[in-house]
């Protein structure tokens, strides 16, 4: 338990402080179909939190957290400036909404160009919003700048039909937090969901702690970090169809693990 403790602290500062590198191999743009829509039920497993007795920052971050998500997949504009836009729309445990647009540059790779996100009260009433310009040179973004909700769509671009392939990138966190991270194809496994049994792709992502700490403290404390699983369909053009990871993204203490379940989902390559 010691050692899961120092394993957070470890991962955490680095987060903070490790510097967006300026160079990096991007995804390669995956088939997808014309209009896909999706949508995914949350649950939680393991340790249950109290919004009335847990500490502010738990608390903030299960209100903040979705209890379902609306995952919107098409493209935008015409001709040479015709682009890929993923809308997902977060409805939260404190009622809110949240929209977050990715749009991706016009390119052969998954780039992200612009991201915004708005955050509406019950009411319809604004309380935030960010916009990033992500391809502006100032910010100098690396080229596989994966957001947590784009891994959905950049991952069906890889080869998931290899099992024991490997690929590192680098995840954001708004508005400044680049990890670099490790992914692994794994072997193909049967789930139950909601919309039926599926066969499905297993991927694996965890934090790239050697990047971090060092290869020897960085292999320590490798093994003590959680990975985050993805299931994407064998079929068609590979929509993710399932999630489990801690909650929060980046957590690793005394949280539950969140459980994405698709309970809609059009087009169904497997039907």
């Amino acid at each position: 338990m010691k050692l899961k403790y120092l394993s957070a602290i470890c991962f955490f500062v680095p987060a903070i402080l490790w510097p967006i590198s300026s160079t990096a191999e991007p995804f390669l743009m995956p088939k997808f179909p014309k209009h896909e829509i999706k949508i995914t039920n949350i649950h939680y497993e393991g340790k249950k939190i109290d919004p009335k007795t847990a500490s502010l920052s738990q608390r903030l971050l299960y209100l903040e957290a979705p209890k379902r998500l609306e995952a919107d997949l098409h493209r935008v504009g015409k001709g040479a400036d015709r682009r890929l836009e993923f809308v997902m729309v977060e409805r939260q445990n404190n009622a809110n909404t949240a929209i977050n647009t990715f749009t991706f540059k016009t390119t052969e790779y998954m780039i992200l160009e612009k991201y915004e996100k708005v955050v509406n009260n019950s009411s319809g009433k604004r309380l935030r919003k960010e916009f990033y310009y992500m391809s502006h040179p100032a910010n100098k973004y690396p080229d596989d700048l994966v957001h947590p909700y784009t891994i959905e769509v950049t991952f069906r671009g890889l080869e998931l039909d290899k099992p024991g392939a490997k690929r590192r990138f680098n995840i954001w966190l708004p508005p400044t937090v680049v990890i670099p991270m490790e992914l692994k194809v794994c072997e193909k496994e049967t789930i139950k969901l909601p919309i039926g049994s599926r066969e499905c792709y297993r991927v694996e992502i965890r934090p790239f702690m050697t990047a971090f700490l060092g290869p020897f403290l960085g292999r320590l404390i490798q093994r003590f970090v959680p990975s985050y699983v993805f299931w994407f369909d064998i079929n068609g053009t590979h929509p993710l169809l399932k999630y489990k990871g801690p909650l929060g993204k980046v957590n690793v203490i005394g949280v539950p693990d969140e459980v994405y379940d698709t309970v809609k989902l059009e087009p169904d390559p497997s039907r």
